[in-house]
């Protein structure tokens, strides 16, 4: 059964209008030479959000694990991250390698 994150992630990327070059950049982490991280950054407003929700849904259909952090309420620092992603994935910060690498091969 689906969570409300993932109903509502749907409900975003069925309504995605636009933005196809953008979604492409995106879908190309998926590929196996594709890059291994890509920022996305912008103004408020201007649809990062729900590039990324259409993003997920495409991501998740092609077998990768999607991990989401809002790095607005992190500290700005690796520490601050790294301790962000550790939580995500449910782990300690000495475990999340470990955690990570028994996820899906593209997470």
């Amino acid at each position: 059964m689906p969570t409300l994150r993932e109903l509502g992630e749907r409900r975003a990327s069925a309504s995605f209008v636009g933005r196809e070059e953008e979604l492409a950049v995106l879908l190309r982490m998926l590929e196996e030479d594709g890059p291994l991280v890509t920022f996305v950054h912008g103004i408020a407003g201007i649809g990062k959000s729900s590039l990324l929700a259409a993003f997920v849904v495409r991501a998740r259909e092609h077998g990768a694990t999607v991990i989401r952090i809002d790095c607005a309420n992190i500290e700005p620092t690796d520490r601050g991250f790294m301790a962000e992603l550790a939580r995500a994935v449910g782990g300690a910060d000495g475990d999340l390698l470990g955690r990570m690498a028994g996820m899906a091969s593209r997470v």
